[in-house]
C-alpha cells in the first residue's frame, strides 16, 4: 500500500487534463483544415480520426479513474459539503461524457459523408469541440478547488 499524496493526486490529475487539452487543440487545428478543405484531404481526416479516438479514450478514461478511484477515497472522509461538491464533479462528468456521445455520433456521420457532402457536420463538429473545452475548463478548474479543500482530510488515507 501507498500512501496518498495530495500533490501527487493533484499533479496526476493536472497531466491527465494537460494531455487533454492537447489533443483537443490537435482536434480543433484538424477541424479548421477540414472546414478549410470542403473535400477532405485523406491525411487530415485520418490525423483527425486518430487524435479524437485519443481523446475520447483519454478523456473517459481520466473520468473513470476520478470516478473509481478518487471519489471512493474523497467520500470515506467527506463532510456534507465535501459530498456536495463531489456530486458536482459527477454532474460534470456525466454531461462531458454526453458530449463525447454526442460527438461521436457527429463523427460517425462525417466519416461515412462522401467527401464535399460533410462541410456542414465540420461546423456542428467544432461547435461541439468548443462545448467540450467550455465544460472540461469549468471541471478542471471546480476539481481543482475541490481537491484543495479536501486534501488534508484524505493525506493520511492509504491507497490500495
Amino acid at each position: 500500500m501507498e500512501r496518498a499524496n495530495p500533490e501527487s493526486l493533484r499533479a496526476d490529475l493536472a497531466h491527465g487534463h494537460s494531455r487533454i487539452i492537447w489533443l483537443m487543440d490537435e482536434l480543433d487545428a484538424h477541424l479548421e483544415g477540414l472546414a478549410s478543405d470542403p473535400t477532405g484531404a485523406e491525411f487530415i481526416v485520418e490525423a483527425f480520426q486518430a487524435y479524437w479516438t485519443q481523446f475520447s479514450d483519454d478523456l473517459r478514461e481520466h473520468i473513470r479513474e476520478e470516478e473509481q478511484d478518487l471519489f471512493p477515497l474523497v467520500r470515506l472522509h467527506a463532510t456534507d459539503s465535501d459530498l456536495s461538491g463531489l456530486q458536482g464533479l459527477q454532474d460534470e462528468h456525466a454531461r462531458l461524457i454526453g458530449d463525447l456521445d454526442a460527438f461521436d455520433v457527429i463523427a460517425d456521420s462525417f466519416f461515412a459523408a462522401p467527401k464535399g457532402q460533410n462541410v456542414s457536420l465540420v461546423a456542428k463538429l467544432q461547435n461541439l469541440m468548443e462545448s467540450i473545452r467550455v465544460h472540461l475548463v469549468e471541471h478542471s478548474r471546480n476539481e481543482r478547488r475541490f481537491l484543495r479543500d479536501v486534501e488534508t482530510r484524505i493525506a493520511d488515507t492509504c491507497l490500495t
